[in-house]
């Protein structure tokens, strides 16, 4: 969907007025405003909290940040309390008038013990000397507070006096009254988990709160887990993928995954692993068998098996006058490269791989040959990259070459 803009020709920016900014889906922002033209008014904080049953007192701000080109009018601040409740007062201790822009003036609220509890608004107008008037509004609670509740993440459930919500709220609960807050866990939404970490206040997942005039906001903080998915290609091999697979894991934890074997026979095939393939933040795809990786968001990890022919073949129907081996191909290779090898006389052959400390990694032919030239496609995808050695013995010839597996 497009959407096109156009700016006003007579837009400017310095001349506005901020009414209003919300914030709404996921990076959008509302804003709404007016020209400015002669000056913006606007009171903090919105609300304050004093006890019921004794005098108390609140204080606030009224300030002015910006005025309109050439505006030096002073401005003259009243009050008046719209619910007309005796016993509570308003006074600017510092004065009532502003003459220099921006600035500030001090609004001190007062109630007596006899005010009953409830919300109160306080009307605050500014006039100018001009004749231009603003006004904005301040709220005045007494034994009352305003308790915000939510989590951490979007849609997620929590309980509020045993009713579910899935957002952001706002009650207005009595001072000294006890209320019970519950975090859900887990939740699952999509291949996302969430898990029950802490409420913002340190309170346990089940808990019951007293209402007082400091703490108003109350929150879920969950952990994620993201869930791990795993396959073969084609489908419907008969391996096993191990190592957490179809689970939710957590963030940031290490995975390592392995194959239950890494060559398969299938609708009359044989297949041999030859890479994995991943999907997501930080998933692994390459030819090493042993899959790691870190769970940094959901993953989906594809084994991709192939039908290359690996092994022994006798591809030339000559005979060979005497024993020889030769240098594997490609080398460097990764995964597989092709060892060839001449047979002269009938024997009993082997031919071993071996890392650079001479540990025997694998054995590829370990069988009575007949005299031929033969060749041995190896798959070294389960291999860490290397110099390994390879040694062919017969009961007439021995020899070995060095071959090189770069990932």
């Amino acid at each position: 969907m497009n959407y096109t803009y156009q700016i006003d020709p007579t837009w400017n920016a310095s001349q506005i007025e901020s009414i209003v900014m919300v914030q709404g889906a996921p990076l959008e922002i509302h804003n709404t405003g007016s020209l400015t033209l002669d000056f913006n008014l606007f009171s903090a904080p919105a609300y304050r909290v004093v006890n019921q049953g004794q005098t108390q007192n609140a204080g606030y701000k009224v300030h002015i940040p910006s005025v309109a080109d050439g505006f030096k009018s002073a401005v003259t601040f009243t009050s008046q309390v719209l619910s007309g409740t005796p016993g509570i007062t308003v006074e600017f201790p510092n004065g009532n008038v502003m003459s220099s822009f921006p600035d500030s003036l001090n609004v001190n609220v007062a109630s007596n013990g006899s005010v009953p509890v409830g919300e109160y608004q306080i009307l605050l107008t500014g006039t100018s000397a001009s004749g231009k008037v603003h006004k904005t509004i301040i709220n005045y609670l007494v034994g009352r507070s305003y308790i915000v509740t939510g989590t951490d993440r979007k849609g997620l459930t929590y309980k509020v006096d045993g009713a579910n919500y899935t957002t952001p709220r706002v009650f207005t609960w009595d001072l000294n009254s006890s209320h019970t807050l519950e975090a859900i866990s887990p939740q699952t939404i999509g291949n996302n988990r969430y898990i029950y970490n802490s409420w913002t206040n340190g309170g346990p997942q089940s808990q019951t709160i007293n209402i007082n005039t400091t703490e108003t906001s109350f929150a879920v903080i969950n952990d994620v887990q993201f869930r791990l998915l795993g396959l073969t290609e084609p489908a419907g091999l008969p391996v096993t993928i191990s190592g957490g697979v179809g689970n939710y894991i957590d963030s940031a934890a290490a995975v390592s995954l392995t194959l239950s074997a890494l060559q398969v026979s299938h609708n009359g095939k044989t297949y041999y692993f030859n890479r994995w393939e991943g999907q997501g933040e930080g998933s692994y795809t390459g030819p090493n068998a042993n899959a790691q990786f870190n769970m940094n968001s959901v993953i989906v990890q594809k084994a991709v098996y192939d039908t290359i022919d690996v092994g022994i073949s006798n591809y030339n129907s000559v005979v060979p006058d005497k024993f020889s081996l030769y240098q594997n191909y490609p080398n460097p290779f990764n995964p597989s490269t092709t060892i060839k090898f001449d047979i002269a006389k009938s024997t009993f052959a082997s031919i071993i791989v071996y890392d650079m400390l001479g540990k025997e990694v694998s054995k590829l032919v370990n069988q009575n040959l007949t005299p031929g030239s033969y060749q041995y496609t190896l798959n070294a995808g389960n291999f860490p990259s290397g110099i390994y050695y390879y040694k062919i013995q017969t009961d007439y010839f021995t020899d070995i070459k060095k071959m090189m597996l770069l990932k």
